[in-house]
């Protein structure tokens, strides 16, 4: 389906410019590309790879692949290894499908195999203790879009042993807008082009940059607040339910942690907030996975006479079914995300084998 999504006339997507670059590059024109790229050279070579097919499209077909094989195979591991039940798995499946922005990053073409490749890295570190391969992938998604230095980031975060030193670094992190910002303009400032060409983007990104443009609708913007306000469910229904277990010292719950700090620090930008608000709803897939397990347990036996049942477990179960509620409302709010977003871009694409985009 994502080979034949085509734009309407006049909708302006990522695929139009690196279209005009597989063009270039069959024309002899690789060093000026990859200059361009110069944050992100493994881009240069994927759109090269375009070049070679001689088709553009071929791009938004690697795109989908890339994402959903990554997206797709935390849950069925989750399952594999028995750490999630078959309806929770199942249940996850259909979600994580609902939840992904399929027509934004198929004509996006760098930034979905960017994320997913990132959040799947993560996860295979910290939950599967994949070392290598996990960091093979972190690297190629890295040298793909250089937002995803961000997921690097917070796994260093997560090795931090010492309680009060990663509670400062995550306060920190809820200000690192303004850090950056002043961090890179002083590298920028000594003739660093790296740092130049940062500063250039972030000038358009940051609301206090002198370019500052929300380079997409209000309705993307309030979709990412949306996706911020699931995740932070999320992570408060995990932390309620397992909370015997203390799960809030494991691994990956420290580094969803510090990508909800990122988020929140994103708050006064204007595509980075979008863009980390999907890094954290897509890494919170296996914190769903673990929720719906907990809920879709068997219920304890009603066999029982309520005159026997403590005030205790009566308070249990009234908190059970407040959170049988929040659960339900989460994954409306999660769904509808998807499906109003999706439902915005959709108007902008058709599905036909006329390609749209021609070399």
């Amino acid at each position: 389906m994502a080979y034949y999504l085509q734009p309407v006339t006049g909708a302006y997507t990522d695929l139009e410019r690196i279209t005009n670059e597989v063009r270039m590059i069959s024309n002899g024109q690789f060093p000026e590309i990859a200059q361009r790229y110069a944050l992100n050279p493994l881009s240069a070579v994927y759109i090269a790879f375009a070049s070679l097919c001689h088709n553009a499209n071929v791009l938004k077909f690697t795109s989908a692949l890339i994402m959903f094989s990554c997206l797709l195979y935390i849950p069925y591991a989750e399952w594999r290894d028995h750490r999630i039940s078959r309806f929770s798995f199942i249940l996850t499946t259909v979600t994580t499908m609902a939840i992904s922005n399929f027509p934004s990053y198929v004509f996006g073409v760098r930034q979905g195999p960017a994320c997913t490749l990132a959040v799947l890295a993560a996860y295979l570190y910290l939950v599967q203790k994949k070392h290598k391969s996990s960091i093979i992938l972190l690297i190629t998604a890295v040298l793909l879009h250089f937002s995803t230095i961000i997921i690097a980031g917070a796994l260093l975060v997560t090795h931090i042993r010492k309680q009060q030193t990663y509670l400062i670094i995550c306060a920190l992190i809820i200000g690192y807008t303004v850090i950056s910002y002043a961090v890179v303009s002083m590298l920028s400032a000594t003739g660093l082009s790296f740092a130049s060409s940062l500063l250039g983007k972030m000038n358009g990104y940051y609301v206090f940059g002198s370019n500052f443009t929300m380079f997409a609708s209000s309705l993307s913007q309030m979709c990412a607040y949306c996706r911020f306000f699931v995740s932070i469910m999320l992570l408060m229904l995990y932390l309620h339910l397992y909370r015997e277990d203390n799960v809030k010292n494991q691994p990956y719950t420290r580094f969803f942690i510090v990508l909800l700090m990122v988020l929140v620090g994103s708050i006064p930008t204007g595509t980075p907030f979008r863009r980390f608000s999907m890094f954290a709803l897509y890494a919170s897939i296996p914190i769903l996975g673990y929720v719906l397990t907990k809920f879709l347990r068997n219920p304890r036996s009603r066999s029982v006479s309520p005159q026997r049942i403590s005030a205790k477990e009566q308070t249990r179960d009234r908190e059970s079914v407040f959170l049988h509620y929040m659960l339900f409302i989460v994954m409306l709010a999660c769904i509808g995300v998807s499906v109003f977003y999706d439902w915005h871009s959709f108007i902008y694409y058709y599905l036909s084998s006329n390609q749209f985009y021609q070399v």
